[in-house]
């Protein structure tokens, strides 16, 4: 159990009492794979989905939201470009109803008032992002990658060990993907700047997630740890290199 806290003492991240400094992960090409979390019209398009049922309250956190799509998208795009010039499996995995309906997705989602269905508008992957043959396209139907969509064993079929995740939070889901893959003991990479949440603060967040078997990584680091060990010092951050 952590040590008790005294009144007065300063405050501490509650899991560095628990959790030893991050796992330096490795990123090897035979281990890794990219996953990007909702990278469709639905959650990163405001003329589509949740764009067109934001209530007049939310419009200015909705319109930094977009904004921060739209600086991730740059990014996930050089990921991209990276990651397959080296052939390394890539996902996309986005929210998406099987049913008309969306009887098939959670609460959650149907709560927010309109209905992604796969096949439809708002299903279409962002065409900057828009998957090559050979990449996977998984529809999900909640907030987790891993929830319903067969990603896992994807994965493990593969021999994937680590996971690099990217894409739109703005029900939580990056959050949640971090919880779902290292619960099934894949080793996480997040890149925040690859990453838009709906909530500034949680976009702050994303930064100081790593703890265990997450490391938090820019875009420009994830490349250049997956360039290869010759790049001395790209790849590096608290605890050491990433490549091993």
């Amino acid at each position: 159990m952590p040590p008790r806290v005294f009144p007065g003492a300063a405050p501490e991240n509650p899991y560095s009492l628990i959790f030893g400094p991050a796992v330096r992960l490795s990123l090897d090409h035979a281990h890794s794979a990219v996953v990007i979390v909702d990278p469709h019209r639905f959650a990163c398009d405001p003329a589509y989905g949740l764009g067109t049922v934001v209530p007049d309250r939310a419009a200015v956190a909705a319109a930094r939201y977009y904004e921060r799509v739209r600086s991730a998208v740059s990014n996930i795009v050089r990921l991209l470009e990276a990651c397959r010039s080296w052939r390394l499996p890539l996902a996309f995995v986005r929210t998406a109803a099987a049913r008309p309906d969306g009887r098939d997705l959670s609460p959650q989602v149907r709560a927010l008032g309109r209905i992604p269905v796969a096949g439809g508008p708002d299903a279409e992957i962002l065409p900057e992002l828009a998957p090559m043959p050979g990449d996977l396209v998984l529809n999900k139907p909640g907030s987790g990658v891993c929830t319903g969509t067969g990603l896992d064993e994807r994965l493990r079929y593969m021999g994937v060990q680590t996971v690099v995740l990217a894409g739109g939070s703005y029900d939580g889901g990056l959050e949640r993907s971090v919880r779902s893959l290292t619960d099934r003991g894949y080793g996480v990479v997040l890149v925040p700047d690859a990453c838009a949440t709906f909530d500034d603060q949680l976009q702050r967040n994303l930064w100081n997630m790593e703890s265990g078997i997450i490391n938090v990584l820019a875009t420009a680091d994830v490349i250049g740890a997956l360039r290869g060990p010759e790049r001395a010092g790209v790849g590096e951050s608290a605890g050491g290199p990433l490549v091993s």
